[in-house]
């Protein structure tokens, strides 16, 4: 199939006013039939800047491979896996890009696809790794190596395997035993135990990006942290549990941070958050409520705030938002309405999924405390450890060496679609601002890069096969355009 590769750069320094700039415009990498299924994956070496762009449609899959000005080297085409295999991650060695794939059906079959751009190479073969006794919990890339994250079965052993460009595994184990696991009952049990729940749903936070309230507000995440991982459990109301995993000796460091002190009434909901090794910690109950920042290492108390429901909120920078997302009011016919009773603001709360979220805007840190009520239905996020497929799956936050995936292990679409969106939750939050000391800062929230990248996307028509990643430490938001059959990338600057 002849196919045509047109390539534009545009080096000229002027942004629009939403600050993004079209690096890339490819044409031929899809059909002009518009009823065809299209997918896209991206893969940022972060060794030289260099990026794949993967392409899928029916029966044809491509990747190209572009330096670090989005100049054009190489190209190759092949047949995909069948539809049953979805990508958990990928390996990066050199030019030879090899993509791992997981059955959708099954807990233990896998296959890789291999893009050997020097000589001009794809091929593609099922694995001869086989999981036994054991659940596939999640994948994550470290040192631009996938590794897969399991749990042997009726304990407390997790395994990670690590794997070579050919699909060769290192297996090392670690051990949680130490670590109280909670099910929904209030009984202790063992990892296995709750890994098999759907209950007990794992969300990837991301800290490069504003991760909405309502994966915030999760009892169960995990995040990256220096060579390692960090998995952490709210599941009690009174203290937060930290599983440091470090991933260069695979050993387990099991911390206990205590919640925030609630004078009046006993506490009724509570979470946390981790950001720029910070430990962000909330306490409510229908009459107070607390949060605190912490120093991970020293697990000092570095600021406290309390709000009392006689109380106005003093270091709020916006009202208290009531979002119906989606659902109108049937007084209002508004989605989303403000008030001023810190009363109503705690009540509505406490009878919701509390959560604090995180995100540095400039030199300030804007957090959001709130709560949010989930609704069955669509919008399900990437889990982290329940799992696709199964009971589970584990994306895993990017930052440093390490990203991790449930699915497309690049694609950072489905976060800001629930930032933008929120959909099937109700929301009840304010937004704060406060400098590098957690001093309140006085002020206007500015836009953040999903909200840039919002004004961006309602200029476009019915995008497809969009993805959303990090390359050269920039936003990248990629997509087809059906009207002139251009596959089209932009960058967003942070």
């Amino acid at each position: 199939m002849k196919q045509t590769i047109i390539l534009c750069l545009f080096c000229i320094a002027s942004f629009s006013a939403f600050s993004q700039e079209k690096v890339l415009e490819l044409g031929g990498i899809f059909s002009q039939n518009k009823s065809k299924h299209k997918e896209s994956y991206v893969i940022s070496n972060k060794a030289n800047n260099d990026l794949v762009v993967i392409a899928k449609e029916g029966s044809l899959i491509n990747a190209t491979l572009f330096d670090s000005n989005y100049k054009a080297k190489y190209k190759l085409s092949g047949k995909p896996l069948s539809s049953k295999y979805s990508i958990i991650g990928y390996n990066i060695d050199e030019n030879t890009y090899t993509l791992f794939y997981k059955h959708i059906e099954s807990n233990g079959k896998f296959s890789i696809i291999q893009f050997d751009f020097n000589n001009s190479i794809m091929t593609s073969k099922k694995l001869d790794f086989k999981l036994k006794f054991e659940r596939y919990i999640t994948s994550f890339i470290y040192h631009d190596k996938i590794h897969i994250f399991t749990v042997k079965r009726n304990s407390s052993i997790a395994n990670i395997y690590k794997f070579d460009k050919e699909g060769k595994e290192e297996k090392n184990n670690v051990d949680f035993g130490e670590v109280k696991f909670i099910d929904e009952h209030g009984t202790q049990v063992k990892l296995y135990d709750v890994v098999a729940k759907s209950y007990f749903n794992t969300y990837e936070i991301k800290p490069n990006i504003p991760n909405p309230l309502k994966i915030n507000s999760k009892k169960n995440k995990i995040y990256s942290y220096k060579n390692g991982l960090i998995l952490s459990l709210d599941n009690e109301k009174t203290y937060t549990q930290l599983c440091y995993i470090d991933l260069n000796n695979y050993t387990l460091k099991h911390e206990v941070y205590d919640n925030p002190i609630i004078e009046i009434k006993k506490i009724k909901e509570s979470n946390s958050s981790l950001y720029d090794e910070k430990l962000f910690q909330i306490a409510s109950s229908n009459h107070q409520m607390a949060f605190t920042i912490r120093d991970l290492d020293s697990k000092k108390i570095i600021k406290e705030y309390k709000i009392n429901k006689e109380d106005s909120i003093a270091f709020k920078n916006s009202a208290i938002v009531l979002e119906n997302d989606g659902l109108l009011s049937p007084f209002t016919q508004e989605r989303i309405r403000e008030t001023e009773k810190t009363a109503k603001f705690l009540r509505k709360v406490c009878s919701s999924n509390i959560g604090i979220s995180v995100y540095k805007t400039n030199k300030n840190y804007k957090v959001t405390l709130g709560g949010t009520i989930s609704f069955s239905g669509g919008g399900s996020a990437p889990m982290l450890i329940p799992n696709a497929g199964v009971a589970m799956s584990i994306p895993i936050a990017s930052g440093g060496n390490i990203s991790i995936s449930a699915g497309v292990s690049t694609n950072s679409y489905w976060y800001y679609d629930s930032y933008k969106t929120r959909k099937f939750n109700k929301s009840t939050y304010i937004d704060c601002l406060f400098d590098k000391n957690f001093n309140h800062v006085k002020g206007d929230i500015t836009n953040n890069v999903f909200d840039n990248l919002n004004e961006f996307e309602e200029t476009l028509e019915k995008p497809t096969a969009i993805n959303l990643f990090f390359h050269n430490n920039n936003l990248h938001y990629a997509y087809f355009d059906g009207n002139d059959r251009t596959f089209k990338l932009y960058r967003f600057e942070n």
